[in-house]
């Protein structure tokens, strides 16, 4: 049987699972990182793709990457972030000795600060989000190498002040509330109270027996709660002022990676090596409740502003969202492809940030767990795709107006052209690559480019509305649009005129396709028109009597030289979205609302078979290159890439998309689908 292939990138594109996956160390071991030479790749593609795959239905399907969305990353282990006060910006800082400020909008990198001589471990805002620490360590020699701690200005990056402290192996950092100090914690099991503003050390506060891993100041500042870690699994109580050990609480049975105070201060919430979450009433140091849901190593916790939710995030890279006041588990979802090392929320905790050793940051809505992508492509919905002839490229039109030129492997945007003063709703490219088309909804219908400048060769005006379709001869020396006034006109590509108007259509025009040797061609209409009248680009006023709320179902093949219509096809019982010829030219498959899915014997018009594939309106469908399978999308929210046998009629596997797809296409052993969520899918055959 043969296999789809579909690698998914990832700025994050994980949905919650209402399973509990096991998180066991053999499924991590074979999770995070996929050699180019194993198995399921067969492409070396060096874009930014996520090392943790996302499987189909039947495990055919791999995603390969998503174009349009870019990595917010380090070059080594991310190992803490935090967000400012005000929730503008984030910071996060990593092994590969640089701290990096984010603009959490946008994602774009604000500023790298270099200056550390260490890996950083750990970084904090202050409370007035004007300056940060950062801490860092040497992980060669973590109880011999000293640490260091450094103050830096927000705005400017400036190094403010830095501090090393012999024998100090800096794990975390922490501002008091008001600002003024901090606390330090090694690797030793020791705590430092820190004067921020003299740069000096006020106490040392001594009793774990291994190292401390995470603290946190209590909301008034007055008490600080420790864990320890190695041979120490308690969580410890102190008091700042006088650095004097307040209380001990055991239950953990293992090292304890995090801790964290409710905002009103009242309870406490822990995060162990032994795989689960224990929440603590800090006046009496009595565990309330045990969270149980991870089957790994539970490395970092947060608590959202508001006090009644906990994010955790594991030693597998998922997260779980829990209620606090029932200890339910709310969401889950695979965040990275390894261990999470640090999280954060958002000051109106509709944003969660997360940093991991698979050297990434990450933003995540926390209402769905869904990842807030980093956009670097289209600004509106990617409504039309195409490949180049070598499949090394993508060509995408969008609503935005603009045409963008992608490069497969890498995902970057090669060129974007701009001169449609409307939305973009259909590109092609010529067979020999040197030429493109793009339809768009505006007067100035349709445009042929030059692929390698860019340069807008002519603009063809002519349809009196919007051109919804647009298709190349095989020799690429004609171009065909189909429009919402019911018309398909040819085009010469060398001088811009136009050749010939097809009138025949009843409705509009929804798509076009050449056959592979170029003498006849296919339209498909039916579109809804709920009143009898409609305003031309122009804008004439058209009248179309007894027209009002019909859908005129039509599949029309045409002879190409002649302009002749050869035969209409009204098997359909729904509006037909979406057609094309198979690669011999002798059958057609034709996508169509209600969901449907048609393959037609060309030379005899006669409807060979019928299936439905999909549950919505507006379906997508092309030929497999060996003309044997076939590819169906249906457009809408979440919907699925389906992969079809065609003589068998049956369905080979399916993936759900999430985003919004809207287009499709196919060159040899791969896929592509334009997004609503401005996004580019990559998807790999087998």
């Amino acid at each position: 049987m043969p296999r789809l292939f579909i690698i998914i990138l990832a700025l994050s594109l994980m949905i919650g699972c209402s399973e509990k996956p096991e998180e066991n160390d053999e499924s991590r071991k074979k999770e995070p990182y996929h050699s180019p030479s194993g198995p399921w790749v067969t492409r070396n593609f060096s874009g930014p793709v996520p090392k943790k795959i996302a499987r189909s239905r039947r495990g055919h399907i791999k995603l390969v990457n998503i174009l349009g969305t870019r990595q917010v990353k380090h070059e080594s282990d991310v190992h803490s972030v935090a967000f400012s006060p005000n929730g503008k910006r984030a910071l996060s800082g990593s092994l590969d000795k640089t701290l990096k400020l984010w603009d959490v909008e946008t994602g774009k990198e604000i500023a790298t600060w270099w200056g550390h001589r260490r890996e950083i471990t750990s970084v904090a805002f202050s409370p007035d989000g004007k300056h940060a620490l950062s801490g860092a360590g040497d992980f060669n020699s973590p109880g011999e190498a000293s640490g260091e701690i450094k103050l830096w200005e927000v705005k400017t990056g400036k190094e403010l002040a830095s501090w090393d402290i012999p024998k100090f192996h800096v794990y975390s950092v922490v501002f008091s509330p008001g600002g003024k100090r901090a606390l330090f914690g090694n690797y030793v099991g020791d705590l430092k109270l820190w004067d921020v503003e003299a740069g000096k050390e006020l106490s040392t506060l001594n009793g774990h027996r291994g190292r401390v891993q995470s603290f946190a100041f209590s909301p008034d500042g007055k008490r600080a709660l420790s864990g320890g870690g190695d041979l120490d699994s308690t969580l410890k109580m102190w008091e700042v002022e006088t650095g004097k050990e307040l209380a001990t609480w055991k239950g953990h049975k293992s090292d304890i990676y995090s801790v964290a105070f409710t905002p009103d201060g009242k309870r406490a919430l822990s995060g162990s090596k032994d795989k689960t979450l224990k929440l603590w009433e800090v006046e009496t140091g009595k565990e309330l409740v045990s969270l149980k849901g991870h089957s790994d190593e539970v490395w970092s916790v947060a608590i959202s502003p508001d006090g009644k939710r906990a994010l955790s995030g594991s030693g597998a890279g998922r997260l779980i969202l829990w209620d606090i006041g029932t200890g339910r588990e709310l969401i889950r979802w695979q965040g990275h492809s390894y261990l999470i090392t640090s999280l954060a929320f958002s000051p109106d905790g509709n944003r969660a940030l997360s940093g991991s050793r698979d050297k990434t940051v990450k933003f995540w809505d926390t209402e769905t767990g869904k990842s807030i992508p980093i956009r670097e492509g289209h600004t509106d919905s990617v409504t039309s795709v195409a490949f180049t002839p070598d499949g090394r490229r993508a060509l995408t039109g969008s609503d935005d107006g603009k045409i963008k030129i992608w490069d497969i492997k890498t995902g970057k945007v090669l060129a974007t052209w701009t001169g449609h003063a409307k939305r973009v709703n259909s590109v092609a490219i010529s067979s020999d690559g040197k030429r493109a088309l793009s339809g768009s909804w505006g007067g100035d219908n349709l445009k042929i480019w030059d692929v390698e400048t860019g340069k807008e060769l002519a603009t063809c005006r002519g349809h009196q509305l919007g051109i919804k379709s647009v298709a190349f001869s095989p020799d690429g020396k004609r171009a065909f649009s189909g429009s919402a006034d019911m018309t398909i006109k040819v085009w010469d590509v060398e001088t811009g005129k136009e050749l010939a108007t097809w009138e025949g259509h009843e409705n509009e025009v929804e798509c076009v396709t050449i056959s592979p040797n170029g003498k006849s061609a296919l339209s498909g209409g039916g579109y809804m028109n709920p009143i009898p009248t409609i305003t031309t680009i122009t804008g004439d006023k058209i009248d179309l009597p007894g027209r009002e709320g019909k859908i005129l179902k039509t599949l029309k093949l045409w002879d190409v030289a002649t302009g002749k219509e050869l035969a209409a096809w009204k098997g359909c019982e729904d509006s037909v979205n979406s057609v094309t010829f198979s690669p011999n030219g002798k059958r057609a498959l034709s996508g169509g609302a209600g969901g449907n899915l048609r393959l037609w014997d060309i030379e005899t018009g006669t409807e060979l078979a019928a299936w439905w594939g999909h549950r919505g309106d507006d379906i997508h469908v092309a030929f497999g290159s060996d003309g044997k399978r076939a590819f169906s999308m249906e457009k809408g929210q979440n919907e699925t890439l389906k992969l079809w046998d065609i003589e068998g009629r049956s369905e080979i596997d399916s993936i759900e998309i999430d985003g919004w797809p809207t287009s499709l296409a196919v060159h040899g052993d791969l896929v592509i689908i334009g997004n609503a969520n401005c996004t580019i899918t990559v998807y790999q055959v087998k």
